[in-house]
């Protein structure tokens, strides 16, 4: 940096050497502005580097969603993570949507995943607080059943798969029912298995569908209703 006036008294100002000297006894070395001037270019690189590497991590983490991205709501959000298999971004998008707006939907759809991605323990606490806020849905309480299963509250999901049983009494539910069947014989609870195989017995009134399944249960399973 060069010095044409005294920045203290407004005088001419020489140049001595690799000094600026004036007649009013202010002096500054002449390196001091260019070390300065090259600070200065040095944190400028520093930060349109750093820009930069943040932009190619957006576009890498996000590729053609990148844009969207930035002005997305919560909704979309969940939907960019989900194609681009962010799961945890989904899970956190999921939470804030129940958060927003109340919708126990949002609360269904994140122990839905959190179940599939084997984290029973949190898929157990979501529907917990599913139900406790009055929630009904027949696909929540079977996965709530498995979950519980899974974190070994065995009497707790059968109360669960009881309760998706006794919502349609004359209808036997085959998918449901090899579940818990499955349940009870992997906990040792063989006589409540029994049971709830006589059970689909009597209300299946010998449907040949539900005879065939029965005589698979009763072979896999190794029980006799």
């Amino acid at each position: 940096m060069q010095f044409h006036k005294c920045p203290r008294c407004g005088g001419q100002v020489n140049r001595t050497g690799q000094s600026y000297i004036c007649s009013c006894g202010w002096m500054a070395s002449c390196d001091s502005g260019e070390k300065k001037a090259q600070k200065n270019m040095v944190l400028f690189l520093f930060l349109t580097t750093g820009l930069i590497a943040g932009v190619l991590f957006h576009l890498f983490q996000w590729g053609g969603h990148s844009l969207s991205v930035i002005f997305a709501g919560n909704s979309d959000m969940a939907q960019i993570c989900m194609d681009l298999k962010k799961y945890d971004c989904v899970e956190s998008s999921y939470g804030k949507l129940y958060e927003q707006t109340g919708d126990l939907k949002y609360l269904s759809d994140l122990g839905k995943l959190q179940f599939k991605r084997e984290r029973y323990s949190n898929a157990g606490e979501t529907y917990e607080l599913y139900f406790s806020k009055g929630g009904e849905g027949y696909e929540a309480a079977y996965y709530y059943a498995h979950a519980l299963a899974k974190t070994n509250r065995i009497d707790s999901s059968i109360k669960y798969f009881e309760s998706i049983l006794r919502s349609k009494p004359n209808v036997v539910m085959i998918t449901v029912v090899e579940s818990y069947l499955q349940v009870l014989v992997a906990n040792n609870r063989r006589a409540k298995a029994k049971e709830v195989l006589s059970w689909v017995k009597k209300v299946s009134r010998n449907s040949i569908n539900t005879v065939e399944h029965i005589r698979k249960w009763e072979r896999r399973f190794k029980i006799k209703g």
